[in-house]
């Protein structure tokens, strides 16, 4: 480690983190402005999706940036090349242990881009765990199950899913009547209805 000029390096740094925190609010309100689930005329299901594509796009952005800037302020004090080309070379031994993950998260950009559900859905997932999504991240899905508890399972892991929220619905109501009482008026009466 080189400590010279360590003023200079720590004053780069401090700028690099200001940097970071400037571009971060940019991004979020640009991200915001892109993806407004608030716009008058959506569909409610349209509303989830924006809403849920907002969260994973900031979530990328933010992993993003804060790796460029511990890069760059990591490069005032040590050579970043020669971290990088041994990084490459860990990258394949830490893949290998990071395989699981590596799946979640290819995992996830599926999800959210084939818009197999969003948040608000009711799904069930893997026919035990049932109830209303609450959020998709990179790595995991949160399910409210309707006895209050939240499931919370990585998006690799997801198998079969059920999505009760996509689509045509199909509800039997059973309807009792008097055996006294005209069919046909009945009848009439419910489709009005």
């Amino acid at each position: 480690i080189d400590l010279s000029q360590l003023l200079q390096k720590c004053l780069v740094s401090v700028i690099v983190m200001l940097a970071v925190v400037i571009s971060l609010k940019i991004t979020y309100s640009v991200v915001d402005r892109i993806f407004d689930g608030e716009k008058t005329g959506l569909e409610p299901r349209d509303s989830r999706r924006i809403v849920t594509l907002n969260h994973v796009t900031k979530t990328a952005a933010r992993a993003g940036i804060w790796t460029l800037a511990g890069l760059i302020i990591l490069g005032q004090f040590i050579n970043v090349g020669s971290l990088l080309a041994v990084a490459g070379v860990g990258t394949l031994a830490i893949g290998f242990g990071a395989q699981g993950i590596v799946e979640d998260v290819m995992s996830g950009f599926v999800i959210v881009f084939e818009n197999q559900f969003s948040v608000g859905d009711y799904v069930i997932i893997d026919e035990t765990h049932y109830g209303i999504v609450e959020t998709i991240g990179i790595r995991t899905t949160s399910v409210r199950e309707f006895n209050g508890g939240l499931f919370i399972i990585h998006n690799g892991k997801i198998d079969r899913l059920i999505n009760y929220s996509k689509g045509h619905i199909k509800a039997l109501v059973d309807v009792s009547i008097a055996y006294e009482e005209d069919v046909n008026k009945v009848l009439a009466l419910l489709e009005e209805i």
